[in-house]
């Protein structure tokens, strides 16, 4: 097209050329155009220019955008190769790992199967040269043979022969004695007398042995008892005989428990009155409620022996006969308390028992079959559940312990504060203090603690006592034993 540059100069052909003009912007840059035409405004106004010139840049554009394109396609080929050329490499590295093992497989086998044939080769030759020997014995054991019989032969019939010589002098000894009538009355009498003296001696001896042992040996099961002892009369005879009667703390339990305990003991002494049965005891609570302390009141309010012992140390059921003979060899009667009874009553519906076990229970049930007035026997344990049925059965009465409710804790406190602080010598207690309002706030604070935490309780600020200077018993003192004994419990917890 024919353009005007400026007043009466025409150009008839324009040609874009990339880089003309000596620009700098880069290829088929546009200002090349322009430069062409001068830096006339009319020319740069002119409407087919700036066409020309917004196809040129277009050009150029898509000119860049496929260059650009064309090196992203070459940067994706190459990398594309390169993972390619990885994946291979990695393969290639894969196979000979796996030809490796197989080759270092192959050999151990090769090597494995090479010493099982060197062995097998030793053992066969071993077998072979016992065989050779085991022949060879034979071999020999045959030519002796006529030999050996010869002098079975020899021997037996040496035997034989002083048999016989040794049963014709018997034969004619005892002709000899029963031609005699005075030495065969004799010899009758001796020798009857001689037999039952015997008899009479290992006999009577080993009654004699088994009473003295059920009256005054006490078995070594027995942990605790009211009974005296041979033991306790050899070490200390007179002690024994002056000995005062046996004391227990007043048991302190909740209202209900109580009233029940007092109508069971009622209860055994009408019937020991009467020459009748008495009902066993089965006692469950948690441990320090009072169960055992119970059993030993029952005995001494019936004016009965009580012996305390642990079933978890019974192993057989001689030990467990041992105990009740010598229980029911007691003048005024036994009450035998099996602490963790379910220990040798255990529910067999629960539990695989050994056969040791159920022979056990076996001889238990057929020692408290029998109906009785001058043995009672009571079991304790934390949980109901864990008894035998057969037990539960045999058991007249069974009682709950439950932990202490707080008029409890309170009675209990106030007995063992009295026990063992008021009336102490040496511990006193601050003018000011309330001991009933201390005793109440104490009791509210420890609900959960049982008889024996109680006691434990009281020994505590006993012994914090003793470690002040003038031994007074304060309120800080009280609350900080309470303090640190909730919080030690809490960690045992």
């Amino acid at each position: 097209p024919t353009c005007k540059t400026g007043p009466g100069t025409q150009i008839q052909t324009a040609y874009v050329i990339p880089g003309s003009g000596g620009s700098a912007g880069g290829p088929a840059s546009p200002t090349s155009i322009t430069n062409m035409f001068g830096n006339s405004g009319s020319a740069a106004q002119d409407p087919q220019v700036a066409l020309l010139l917004e196809k040129e840049r277009t050009r150029q554009l898509e000119m860049q955008l496929n260059h650009d394109k064309e090196l992203e396609d070459r940067r994706g080929r190459w990398v594309g190769a390169m993972k390619e050329y990885e994946t291979n490499e990695i393969n290639k590295r894969h196979q000979e790992s796996l030809k490796q093992q197989k080759e270092l497989q192959d050999e151990r086998l090769k090597i494995k199967r090479n010493l099982q044939e060197e062995h097998h080769k030793v053992l066969n030759t071993l077998e072979e040269k016992r065989g050779k020997a085991e022949l060879e014995k034979e071999k020999i054991r045959q030519q002796n043979l006529p030999q050996m019989l010869q002098h079975d032969l020899e021997k037996t019939t040496l035997t034989h022969k002083q048999f016989l010589e040794k049963l014709s002098h018997i034969g004619n000894g005892l002709l000899e004695f029963t031609g005699d009538k005075q030495r065969m009355t004799q010899t009758a009498l001796v020798a009857t007398g001689l037999a039952v003296g015997i008899y009479g001696a290992k006999h009577g001896t080993k009654a004699i042995a088994d009473v003295a042992s059920a009256y005054l040996l006490t078995p070594p099961l027995v942990t605790d008892t009211s009974r005296i002892g041979l033991n306790q009369i050899i070490r200390h005879p007179i002690a024994t005989f002056f000995k005062p009667t046996v004391k227990l703390p007043e048991p302190i339990y909740p209202i209900a428990l109580q009233d029940k305990i007092n109508t069971y003991i009622r209860a055994i002494k009408y019937h020991r009155l009467h020459n009748e049965p008495i009902r066993h005891g089965l006692l469950y609570g948690p441990p320090g409620t009072g169960k055992t302390l119970l059993a030993k009141t029952i005995a001494l309010s019936l004016g009965m022996d009580y012996a305390i012992v642990q079933g978890a140390q019974i192993r057989d059921s001689k030990e467990l006969t041992t105990i009740f003979a010598w229980g029911k060899a007691s003048r005024k009667g036994c009450v035998i308390l099996f602490d963790e009874m379910d220990a040798i009553a255990t529910n067999r519906l629960q539990a695989n028992l050994s056969e040791e076990s159920r022979k056990l229970q076996s001889t238990l049930y057929a020692l408290t079959g029998d109906d009785t007035n001058k043995t009672l026997v009571m079991g304790t344990t934390n949980l109901k559940g864990v008894i035998d049925p057969a037990w539960e059965s045999r058991a007249g009465l069974v009682l709950e312990f439950p932990l202490p409710d707080l008029e409890t804790r309170i009675k209990l406190l106030q007995d063992k504060f009295n026990q063992s602080i008021v009336k102490h010598d040496l511990i006193k207690c601050t003018p000011d203090m309330n001991i009933h309002e201390e005793i109440t706030e104490i009791a509210e604070k420890i609900e959960g603690f049982s008889g024996r935490d109680i006691r434990n309780l009281t020994s505590a600020f006993l012994a914090e006592a003793y470690s002040e200077k003038d031994h007074t018993i304060t309120t800080h003192l009280l609350h900080k034993v309470v303090r640190d004994t909730l919080e030690q419990k809490n960690k045992l917890k």
